[in-house]
């Protein structure tokens, strides 16, 4: 029921987490629009109030709305600037002057060549003129609108105010207008308003692929873990039988054959070393899935807990002849607060690769001291020396070093990795160093 409730709740946060970058993603691109919208607007009233400002005003004052202008030098001046501002502006659809009656807004002169179906002669009428384009004669002021549709298509359109002198006094009676094709407003304003929405879908996109991918990755240690548990329990139960059946015949052989004590000595130390492996193997999974995380802490008097495991080994030492220490600097009354279970797997990890990889007729032994910030303890062995490299690498999971594999070619090379994380989980450092004649490793818990 746990594991479902913190399922649905990641769900839901996720979903949050989505949706909410979505949301950044509509909005900003949103705001972007707003922003070039405006900018590529007001760029194109900057151009028609320039446009307003250059026109050779003289020749403006020449012209009379009518077919008469077509004869006028001054309108012919004119027409020649309007279209030579549409060639250089690569966006401009129309370029145009344009004046007003008490009834009707008219052309003076327009950009389009007169045999074009879109020319303007002067006097025409313009019946679709909006009512914005009117005030702007009125109110003397540039403005902008659009999109607006008339029978030459859908524009946006910037109008600037032209004051001529007339009679001492200022007065507009003309207008600059530019025209550029709203389609391509709206289109360049979409292409930089995309870049937010895309950037939230890409971010969206490789979530949703993390977050599957997790989700697998789950799922598939939940499976490797239950399948693992389900065959350490199936393995671990038949082999504590025939350790303890081992154990009890090497315990009552001295009759035997000395060729069948090494045997059953030798059925003995391959179910120690496996069942060693199982637990590691079950350990590194729980791990791997953070399931081990939570620990069971309770009062453990450590001379009598490495006492037992001692004895577990006492066996495997004595093929080799070699001795298992306790120091005297462990004393009786010595006690921490630790996972018992967790702390058990890392001494035995520890002392047994004593055992194994320590020369034959020497001792390993476990020393201890208390330092200003932590329990300090050594399990020290006399094994050849560990290279550098090896020194480097030897917690990393699945790695044994050189002389490791020389000296006993089977083995998984995660016991000193999961020892590593299991200290770690007490808030603790696991190191080693080696010289030529020994190898020590270094548990430190803090106080």
């Amino acid at each position: 029921m746990y594991i479902r409730r913190k399922k649905n709740t990641l769900s839901i946060v996720y979903s949050l987490i989505l949706a909410t970058i979505l949301s950044v993603g509509i909005i900003g691109s949103i705001f972007v629009y707003k922003i070039v919208d405006n900018i590529n607007k007001q760029h194109l009233i900057d151009r028609a109030n320039t446009v307003a400002q250059a026109l050779y005003k003289p020749d403006l004052e020449k012209l009379k709305g009518s077919e008469s202008d077509l004869a006028s030098p001054s309108y012919e001046a004119i027409k020649n600037t309007l279209t030579n501002i549409r060639a250089v502006n690569s966006d401009v659809r129309f370029a145009y002057l344009v004046g007003i009656t008490d009834k009707d807004v008219f052309f003076y002169a327009d950009s389009e060549d007169p045999t074009s179906p879109d020319y303007s002669p002067p006097g025409e009428t313009y019946p679709e003129a909006s009512d914005l384009l009117k005030s702007v004669f009125l109110k003397n002021q540039v403005n902008i609108e659009g999109p607006l549709s008339d029978h030459w298509g859908t524009w946006i359109s910037a109008f600037a105010p032209i004051s001529l002198s007339n009679d001492g006094g200022i007065t507009s009676k003309m207008v600059i207008g530019l025209d550029i094709v709203a389609h391509d407003h709206i289109v360049d304003g979409i292409a930089y308003a995309a870049i937010p929405l895309i950037s939230s879908l890409l971010v969206l996109i490789i979530l949703s692929s993390a977050y599957k991918t997790r989700k697998r990755e789950q799922e598939y240690i939940a499976q490797k873990e239950e399948f693992l548990a389900i065959a350490a329990h199936e393995i671990r139960a038949p082999l504590t039988g025939i350790r303890w059946a081992s154990e009890h015949l090497l315990a009552n052989s001295k009759d035997f054959p000395s060729e069948d004590r090494n045997v059953i000595s030798m059925i003995y130390t391959s179910c120690v070393n496996l069942i060693s492996r199982i637990n590691n193997l079950l350990s590194l999974t729980q791990i791997e899935s953070q399931s081990a995380k939570t620990m069971t802490l309770e009062k453990v008097e450590i001379r009598p807990f490495i006492q037992e495991i001692i004895d577990n080994l006492t066996l495997s030492a004595k093929e080799k002849n070699i001795t298992l220490t306790i120091d005297s600097s462990i004393s009786n009354t010595l006690s921490l607060i630790v996972d018992r279970e967790k702390m058990r797997q890392v001494f035995l990890n520890l002392i047994s690769n004593g055992v194994k990889y320590t020369k034959d007729n020497t001792e390993v032994k476990v020393e201890y001291d208390l330092s200003d910030h932590a329990h300090v303890f050594e399990i020290i062995n006399h094994s050849e020396k560990i290279s550098e490299y090896d020194l480097q690498h030897i917690f990393d999971g699945y790695y044994r070093a050189k002389e490791a594999i020389k000296k006993s070619p089977y083995g998984t090379g995660i016991g000193l990795f999961l020892s590593k994380q299991l200290i770690a989980l007490h808030k603790g450092t696991l190191s080693v160093w080696s010289n030529e004649n020994s190898t020590t490793f270094i548990v430190e818990l803090p106080r």
